[in-house]
């Protein structure tokens, strides 16, 4: 299985190696429909049938940030991003490979954690800087989160 995000805002999912494509993208809740999007970024799932994506629109003056969660490959999404600060764009999300449901975000301004699927959201503090985080990993052997 194989997820694409592209910055024209498009998200796509072969489940063939690259045979067939279905362009998911139509199926985000309340997200404004526009016929360019900002960049997409999506995470990595422990499930294959689960996925999580954050997507960025801040060129488009859309600071919100966007935060979705599948479980049926992209026919339809969940919005995770309440109770995230309004105004800071998410950049990426990932689950952590070891712990079901725990999540981190990074955005304009900080890392944020869940650990309940995107329920509710926490600043991460452990002396990380307040800064843009674009990217997160964590290693199947030992996470440090």
């Amino acid at each position: 299985m194989i997820w694409v995000g592209t910055d024209d805002g498009l998200v796509q999912v072969t489940r063939d190696a690259g045979k067939t494509w279905s362009n998911v993208s139509g199926h985000f809740p309340d997200r404004p429909k526009t016929s360019k999007d900002g960049c997409t970024r999506s995470g990595v799932a422990v499930r294959c049938r689960r996925r999580y994506i954050a997507i960025d629109r801040h060129q488009l003056d859309d600071r919100r940030p966007y935060v979705f969660k599948t479980s049926d490959y992209g026919k339809t999404w969940t919005d995770i991003g309440r109770g995230l600060p309004a105004d800071v764009p998410a950049r990426v999300v990932r689950e952590n490979p070891n712990l079901r449901g725990f999540l981190v975000l990074g955005t304009d301004a900080a890392l944020w954690y869940s650990r309940d699927g995107g329920t509710s959201w926490k600043p991460l503090k452990a002396e990380f800087p307040p800064r843009r985080s674009t990217t997160c990993s964590s290693s199947s052997a030992h996470t440090t989160w």
